[in-house]
């Protein structure tokens, strides 16, 4: 995913706990396969995204247990 504008906290949670990174326009990361993701941008974010399919959403604290 890219970051278009803004800027946000990407939480990805791994098998070793979460890693959390700080995130601003103009900056690129790659999700590694099968781990989920969350977004925290409290004064909003332009992503662009590409997402294989299938996927699955869910609001889960933590959606590995």
């Amino acid at each position: 995913m890219q970051i278009l504008d803004g800027a946000t906290s990407l939480t990805i949670l791994t098998e070793g706990g979460e890693e959390i990174l700080q995130l601003s326009a103009g900056m690129l990361v790659v999700v590694p396969q099968n781990c989920w993701h969350r977004f925290n941008a409290p004064d909003s974010v332009t992503v662009m995204t590409a997402t294989p399919q299938p996927t699955e959403h869910t609001f889960a604290d933590d959606p590995r247990t």
